[in-house]
Formats: structure tokens, sequence, C-alpha cells
């Protein structure tokens, strides 16, 4: 038989259960403060709804505008180039941030494609106004502005894109390095 390490006196046996004890004391607070407590807990949960049901809603919204896009970018790789315009549009309406900014870069170049030189140059500029943070989408957005302004032989403002897309470090600078001297050579302009 297996006997304990301490011997239990009266006293020890007398003495009240901790966990007794305080559950006593537990529930009398609840007793004695009941409208604070069903208030907290009433004001927790309907923190917790919200934050579940906003987060929810932000869900739905990021689906949507990913299917949107989907459909907007096959329709641009299929060359049907105003019916992508008209998908990515939609993209606007659903808040997400991050299909927003790729639309706008596939809308661009869908009015490039269609040669709506001045259209594309409104939604880059659009795109690099509201985009701030991701470099890389700001040096897509830059080197495509300055194609753009190079198709429609705008070389000056092209050399200035290209080295605002040059400027920004990511994987791209070569390519935006190459482009403004492309524009440079077109203009004549050798000093820089």
């Amino acid at each position: 038989m297996v006997r304990s390490a301490k011997r239990l006196t009266r006293k020890d046996i007398r003495r009240p259960d901790s966990f007794i004890t305080l559950t006593g004391q537990f529930l009398r607070f609840l007793d004695e403060h009941k409208t604070a407590v069903f208030l907290s807990v009433g004001l927790l949960l309907a923190v917790l709804l919200g934050v579940w049901g906003w987060q929810s809603y932000i869900r739905s919204q990021n689906l949507l505008a990913a299917q949107q896009f989907s459909k907007g970018v096959a329709l641009y790789r299929k060359g049907q180039y105003r019916q992508a315009i008209e998908s990515l549009e939609r993209v606007k309406t659903y808040r997400s941030g991050t299909y927003l900014h790729l639309a706008q870069l596939y809308q661009a170049n869908s009015h490039l494609a269609l040669k709506e030189y001045d259209n594309a140059v409104e939604a880059l500029e659009d795109l690099l106004k509201k985009e701030t943070k991701d470099p890389f989408v700001r040096q897509v957005g830059f080197l495509t502005l300055g194609y753009t302004h190079e198709k429609a032989g705008r070389c000056e403002e092209a050399v200035n894109a290209f080295n605002q897309a040059h400027e920004i470090t990511g994987p791209r600078r070569e390519e935006a390095l190459l482009a403004e001297g492309r524009c440079q050579v077109e203009t004549g302009n050798f000093k820089e």
C-alpha cells in the first residue's frame, strides 16, 4: 500500500478546500456585480461578432475581386481587350487592394494594345497615385507608362518614366535603363 509523504492531521482535514473557496468567492462576486458583468460580457461578444463580421465581409470581397480579376485576365489573354477593360473595371467595386493594382496594370496594357494611349496613361497615373508602398508595382507601372509614352511618340515623357522606374530598387531596373537609353538615342539626347 502506498503511503502519502505527509500525514494529514484533523486540522488539515477541516481546512476549507481552495477550489471550493475560490469558486464561492467568484460566485459571490458575480451575484454582487450582475449588471456590470452581463454588460461587459455582452459588449465583448458584440465586439467579437463585429470583428468576425468585418473579416467575413473582407474575405468575401477579396473572393469576388479575385474571380472578376481572373475573368478579366482570361479575356486579356484571349485578345479581347475591350471586354477585359470592362471586366477589370469591376474589380474596383470590391475594395480589394490585392487585385486592384494588378487590375489597373492589365487595364493599362489593354488600352495600350488597343492603341488608346491617353487612356492607358490615365490608368497608369491613377495607379501610381494610389500605390505608394509596393515598389514592384510602382516599377512596373512606371515601365508601362514609359512604354506607353514611347509608343505614342512622346519620348521625353518616356525617358522621365523610365528614369523613375530605374530609381526604384527592383528586378526591372536594367530593363528601365535600357529603355531610357533607347529613348534618349531616339531623341538625340546623348548628354546623360
